[in-house]
């Protein structure tokens, strides 16, 4: 990675999972740098990965887009070179890339000190709120990414059938995304990662808890910024987040008005067993 930072903290998992809230949180830390989706990270992080002849453009590319969600964004950055970069103080490069999910190892291939992040929900919350999001496919999206990654759909062969059979209802191919994306946690793992599994709802519930066990696994000292992330950014994040918005308690339980029981029932049987497994029953 070109930047000052020697630790970089991916946060992986399935979309609607709580990897935005992680990484806001993370990323709010006055020692980190958070580089989001759609500033360009997915080509940017292949390039670095790939030491591509492009990687040190895209950087600064990437670099520019990412202070726009920082209210301050000299306490972050300084001019170098083409454009901004993480000011020396910046340890922690954070990544929010739930799409990387499938890059395990590449993502082992990276030379900074790694800590993966792997925020996990209850498969009927983050089913409605894919169906809530109807602007964006969640499925088809899915399925591009998995068709460019043949070893994990041979692992979730079965489950990937019914995320590709458009005769299924849309409820029932986003549980095979959450069973696919929740069910990889173990390949980071398998390449000597350091992962940290964290539960969306224990993280929204005990938040003066979590927050610091997170930070502790990322090496990264106590600090009142990632308590109150909304206080250092700006704009909209992902999804139409706003990224002042304070963490929403009532979010939880949410899909128990969103979801009929048919629905409900599909959703639990198609993400089975490893719902059962995480204790989402």
């Amino acid at each position: 990675m070109i930047t000052t930072a020697t630790h970089t903290v991916i946060v992986l998992g399935c979309q609607r999972s709580g990897t935005t809230m992680s990484g806001q949180i993370l990323g709010a830390h006055e020692n980190a740098v958070m580089i989001d989706e759609f500033e360009g990270l997915y080509p940017w992080f292949h390039a670095q990965a790939d030491q591509a002849p492009d990687a040190a453009t895209l950087s600064t590319k990437v670099m520019q887009k990412s202070t726009a969600k920082y209210a301050d964004r000299a306490a972050r950055y300084v001019a170098q070179g083409g454009g901004p970069m993480p000011a020396d103080h910046i340890s922690h490069l954070v990544l929010k890339a739930p799409n990387l999910t499938f890059e395990a190892a590449k993502i082992a291939r990276l030379t900074t000190q790694v800590r993966v992040i792997y925020p996990q929900r209850d498969p009927r919350a983050v089913v409605a709120s894919m169906v809530r999001l109807s602007d964006i496919d969640f499925v088809t999206n899915q399925i591009k990414h998995l068709e460019g990654a043949p070893q994990v759909r041979a692992a979730f062969a079965s489950d990937f059938d019914v995320l590709s059979d458009t005769t299924q209802p849309y409820w029932i191919r986003a549980a095979k995304v959450w069973k696919i994306k929740t069910g990889l946690v173990e390949s980071f793992t398998a390449k000597g990662l350091p992962v940290l599994p964290l539960k969306y709802e224990d993280l929204v519930r005990n938040p003066d808890d979590m927050i610091p066990e997170i930070l502790r696994f990322c090496d990264l000292p106590e600090s009142q910024c990632a308590h109150h992330p909304e206080s250092v950014y700006q704009g909209t994040g992902p999804g139409g987040t706003k990224r002042t918005r304070r963490i929403d308690t009532t979010a939880v339980e949410r899909w128990s008005h969103e979801l009929n029981a048919d629905q409900t029932r599909d959703v639990m049987l198609a993400a089975a067993p490893l719902a059962e497994a995480l204790g989402y029953v």
